[in-house]
């Protein structure tokens, strides 16, 4: 990475707020395109989201252990039709 690089990525990150309190931190990650594929919040569950070509949200997994949610979005076409949230329980 070079010092442009390193100025862009800065200043790119400098636009998303964070929130911070004496008892949580609240940190993202990005991909390649921009899009949020990670918010970790200090002491709660990690989000994580997957994303079509395109930039739709089609399924956002949230890590709470011992059960993890997943959370499917279901388009038509460029419509959102329906949402589909489902849990894991753990394995006996």
């Amino acid at each position: 990475m070079n010092a442009s690089t390193i100025e862009q990525e800065q200043a790119f990150l400098a636009r998303f707020p964070r929130y911070e309190d004496a008892s949580a931190q609240v940190s993202y990650a990005y991909d390649a395109d921009m899009w949020r594929v990670k918010k970790q919040i200090t002491g709660s569950a990690t989000t994580c989201y997957l994303r079509d070509p395109g930039g739709r949200l089609l399924t956002e997994w949230q890590n709470s252990s011992p059960n993890a949610t997943v959370k499917d979005y279901i388009y038509a076409g460029s419509r959102l039709i329906a949402v589909h949230t489902s849990t894991s329980l753990p394995q006996k």
